[in-house]
């Protein structure tokens, strides 16, 4: 799972969010459904876009979880700079945005969204990447099948 966070100040204007930062502690999605992401093809350079579907990450989800993924956490997607001491405390599907906890955080969840809290006890981690906003959110890292979809 690629790790990127909330920027700190951003965090700072919600009590709650600012409690979980002084513990050193992030929330954020990790999967929002029908979101577009951008990718490009690195044989052809043909640029494209993929989404998730509820279902889908509903099942992703718990196949991180089944296979314990959810602590294997790196920055950018680079396994070679791992974010040692960082690990899920927290994970949950949206089911009813209006009363969803992720609210609290001041967050405006969809129905389908897949949240995650995460702790992150290593210093240089969060001195270097988080406290610094050189990353800003949370990227679910995985091979997927393609399903082309034509219009």
């Amino acid at each position: 799972m690629k790790v990127m966070f909330l920027e700190i100040e951003d965090l700072k204007k919600n009590k709650f969010a600012a409690q979980l930062a002084e513990k050193q502690m992030l929330i954020g999605p990790l999967m929002t459904p029908n979101k577009l992401i951008p990718r490009v093809d690195e044989q052809t350079g043909e640029e494209y876009e993929v989404f998730f579907s509820a279902d889908t990450i509903e099942k992703i989800a718990y196949k991180m979880m089944q296979d314990k993924l959810v602590d294997k956490v790196n920055i950018e997607h680079k396994s070679s700079e791992p974010a040692p001491d960082t690990f899920l405390v927290e994970t949950w599907l949206v089911k009813d945005p209006e009363h969803d906890k992720s609210t609290l955080y001041g967050f405006k969840p969809i129905q389908g969204q897949w949240f995650g809290i995460y702790k992150v006890n290593d210093g240089r981690v969060w001195n270097e990447y988080v406290k610094t906003g050189k990353v800003k959110g949370f990227s679910v890292e995985g091979y997927f099948y393609n399903n082309t979809l034509t219009t």
